[in-house]
C-alpha cells in the first residue's frame, strides 16, 4: 500500500527539521562545510549560498562559512602574486 501525500509530508517535515536543528550547533559547522584549501573553501562558498536560500541555514551561519572561507582565499591570492 503506497504512502498517503499527507504521510509523506509529515515525514519530510520531520527530516526537515532534524536536518535544521543539527545546522544549529555551532560544532556541527566544522563537520558540515569543511574547508581544507582554496578548492574546498570556494565550494562551500557555494554550498552555503544553496543552503541559505533553501531557509536551512541563517544569515549569521551563511557569515561565518564565508568568513572562513575567505581566509583560505585570501592566502591562496597572495602566493598567486
Amino acid at each position: 500500500m503506497p504512502f498517503s501525500r499527507s504521510a509523506v509530508k509529515q515525514v519530510n517535515a520531520v527530516e526537515l527539521a532534524r536536518v535544521y536543528s543539527a545546522m544549529q550547533h555551532p560544532w556541527d559547522i566544522e563537520l558540515i562545510f569543511p574547508i581544507k584549501d582554496a578548492a574546498s573553501a570556494a565550494l562551500m562558498l557555494i554550498k552555503a549560498d544553496c543552503l541559505h536560500k533553501a531557509g536551512i541555514i541563517d544569515e549569521a551561519e551563511k557569515q561565518y562559512v564565508h568568513s572562513r572561507a575567505r581566509t583560505f582565499l585570501d592566502v591562496t591570492l597572495k602566493d598567486v602574486a
